[in-house]
C-alpha cells in the first residue's frame, strides 16, 4: 500500500514539473502562448453565477443559475451577451461579437445600435474567447522582455456585466 501511495505522489509531482517546464518556456511564438487569464472575483458575488477561465486559448465561461438574466457589457459597454438560464444569445450589433471573433465591425454594429439577439448555445453555460482577458500584443510586453523567465501579472482585466438590473464586475 504504501509502495502505491508513493508512486502515486511521484507520478504526481512529475506531472507539475512538466507542466510548470511548459509554461516556463512558452512566451514565444502565438500571442497566447505562456500567458495565462484567471478569474479570481465577481463584485458583488452572485449566487447561482459562476466564471471560470479555461485552455491554452483561454477562453472564458460563464454558467448561470441565480435565476436572474445576465448581461455581459461589450468594450462599449454595449449588451454583448445574454444568459437567461435556458439559452444564451448573443447580440451581432455588439461591436464586440465581431471583436472577439476577429471579424471586421460593420458600420452597423454600434454601442447605441438596437440589439440584435440569435441563440447560441442552449442551456445555462456557454464560453467564448474574449479579448479583453488576453495579451493582444505582437511583442511580449516589456517587463517579459527584459525577464522572460520570471512570471508577472502583464494586467489586470475586468469585464462588466448586469444580473437583472444590478451592476457586477467579472
Amino acid at each position: 500500500m504504501r509502495a502505491c501511495v508513493r508512486t502515486t505522489i511521484a507520478l504526481a509531482v512529475a506531472a507539475a514539473l512538466l507542466v510548470v517546464a511548459g509554461g516556463a518556456a512558452g512566451h514565444g511564438g502565438s500571442r497566447s502562448q505562456g500567458y495565462v487569464s484567471s478569474f479570481s472575483s465577481l463584485d458583488p458575488p452572485v449566487l447561482g453565477l459562476l466564471v471560470n477561465v479555461f485552455g491554452p486559448r483561454n477562453r472564458m465561461q460563464v454558467t448561470n443559475y441565480s435565476g436572474k438574466t445576465v448581461v455581459i457589457l461589450g468594450v462599449e459597454r454595449e449588451p454583448y451577451l445574454r444568459f437567461t438560464g435556458k439559452e444564451v444569445e448573443e447580440n451581432r450589433a455588439a461591436p464586440t461579437a465581431y471583436l472577439n471573433a476577429s471579424e471586421p465591425v460593420p458600420p452597423s454594429a454600434t454601442k447605441d445600435a438596437p440589439a440584435r439577439w440569435r441563440p447560441v448555445a442552449r442551456g445555462a453555460a456557454y464560453s467564448w474567447h474574449d479579448h479583453r482577458i488576453n495579451w493582444q500584443g505582437a511583442q511580449p510586453p516589456p517587463v517579459v522582455e527584459n525577464e522572460p523567465d520570471t512570471a508577472h501579472l502583464i494586467f489586470r482585466w475586468r469585464i462588466p456585466a448586469t444580473v437583472g438590473a444590478k451592476a457586477v464586475a467579472i
